[in-house]
């Protein structure tokens, strides 16, 4: 890859690259070989970008994907808690960049058949942003669609879609 050659296996181009390679072998069905591309994504980008970086999520994401599909769902759920602790700590915080990120997280779990856990997120945020602010309103709005969905069912590799 002329990207790690050049750049070296930390620039943000090469990231870019291989987070793109990884997500093509994904949807061509090269598990094994994805999941080596897209665990190197994230790692890089959370210790780049840190843990309320959209592109770390992003990150996640794709790699929870391939460890459902690899039948690691128990180390998915692992590596997705561990994002969570974080991002609970930065809303306790007010951090404005996890605040910045909640609707991407909340996606992201109700993608993943959590909806449970995407509607304490909504609540954790209702509870600290400003009684009118833009914020705070669509997470009112994803609290109330999480609502009107079904119960929480895992998600299988079938029901769970790509970028």
């Amino acid at each position: 890859m002329l990207a790690l050659k050049t750049m070296g296996e930390d620039h943000p181009t090469t990231i870019a690259a291989v987070s793109a390679w990884g997500t093509s072998l994904l949807d061509v069905g090269q598990h094994v070989l994805a999941e080596e591309k897209l665990a190197a994504t994230y790692q890089v980008r959370r210790e780049q970008r840190g843990p309320f970086h959209l592109q770390t999520v992003r990150s996640l994401r794709n790699w929870i994907l391939v460890l459902i599909r690899l039948g690691r769902g128990e180390q998915a759920a692992t590596e997705l808690n561990a994002l969570l602790t974080d991002y609970a700590e930065g809303l306790e915080n007010a951090e404005p960049r996890a605040l910045a990120l909640t609707p991407r997280m909340v996606d992201l779990l109700a993608e993943l058949g959590m909806s449970g856990p995407a509607g304490q997120l909504c609540e954790a945020l209702l509870s600290v942003l400003p009684a009118h602010s833009p914020e705070r309103l669509q997470a009112a709005k994803l609290l109330e669609s999480l609502r009107a969905t079904p119960a929480d069912e895992p998600a299988s590799a079938a029901d769970v879609g790509e970028d």
